[in-house]
């Protein structure tokens, strides 16, 4: 079971209660691992809510877990169970280049904007 707890890292923006316009549901809708494109059920599951404040949630296959995120420019740093993970915006999408220290790209689009 995986929860994942995102810790408030002192930067800038998200955090601060004022709306950055990232908020809202992401959804999982490509990955990249070794090179190999990965898509359909093996990245299906993953969903991140960024709400207003810097609080949200994340979902990995069914397991839910409350989340801090802050953010500075179009980079998002989070700490996840003591693991520091980045994520940047690009084109609409939020990606991550190591999801949770796994070697897979994960890219995220936000409900509604596949």
């Amino acid at each position: 079971t995986i929860y994942a707890q995102w810790n408030y890292t002192g930067s800038t923006g998200g955090g601060g209660g004022e709306a950055t316009g990232y908020e809202g549901k992401y959804i999982s809708v490509s990955g990249e691992m070794m090179g190999i494109e990965v898509t359909g059920e093996d990245i299906d599951g993953w969903s991140i809510e960024l709400n207003n404040g810097g609080k949200g949630k994340m979902e990995i296959d069914g397991d839910m877990g409350n989340i801090k995120w802050t953010l500075e420019g179009e980079t998002i740093t989070v700490n996840v169970d003591g693991e520091e993970m980045t994520g940047t915006f690009e084109d609409d999408k939020l990606v991550f280049d190591d999801i949770l220290g796994s070697g897979m790209k994960l890219t995220f689009a936000k409900e509604g904007e596949r």
